[in-house]
């Protein structure tokens, strides 16, 4: 009797970490603090992106390389942020395509991707956006749904890599 076919392991693209030094922030009141920042300190990481109506600009990213990315957030909560966000259907966090300053809410056209947030201050947590069948190219920005007076922590960036498909192509049926 023959040995049955031990299925081989999938592949996956090599997850990647978008480093800081490569992000570009816009925006109103906008920047890249360290830690001598008391909301970056509040948030227990070294440097961040502290962002009030803006977003960060990634970089080329083929978006169909990645299953999902992870950001790592937060933000204050103060009085103003807590009535801004239970006033406000969207609350997102997104990936954009075109760069968003001194907005509001991007519009929606310039969304790839993106989902609904809740509140957890200051102390830095993980925020994951399906990637699944998105199959964009191009510049990429983060961002959330800006609220007057709130202002969102951003420390990390990391694209998780998709399983590599090696099947053919259809042949188109004529």
């Amino acid at each position: 009797t023959a040995e049955p076919e031990t299925p081989a392991e999938p592949e996956y693209y090599d997850n990647y970490v978008v480093p800081q030094d490569q992000w570009v922030i816009t925006g109103h009141n906008t920047q890249l603090n360290d830690k001598t920042n008391p909301m970056v300190a509040a948030g227990g990481v070294e440097s961040a992106a502290l962002l009030h109506q803006g977003s960060i600009a990634l970089g080329e990213v083929d978006l169909s390389k990645y299953s999902k990315v992870v950001v790592m957030w937060g933000c204050d909560n103060s009085d103003v942020t807590i009535n801004h966000y239970n006033a406000n259907a969207n609350n997102r966090i997104m990936l954009l395509n075109a760069e968003m300053s001194m907005v509001m809410s991007p519009a929606a056209e310039t969304i790839i991707a993106g989902g609904t947030y809740e509140l957890k201050g200051w102390a830095v947590t993980a925020f994951e956006i399906d990637l699944t069948g998105i199959d964009y190219n191009g510049p990429v920005y983060v961002t959330y749904d800006t609220l007057p007076g709130t202002f969102m922590l951003f420390s990390e960036v990391t694209f998780i890599g998709a399983e590599i498909d090696y099947s053919e192509p259809e042949e188109p049926e004529t």
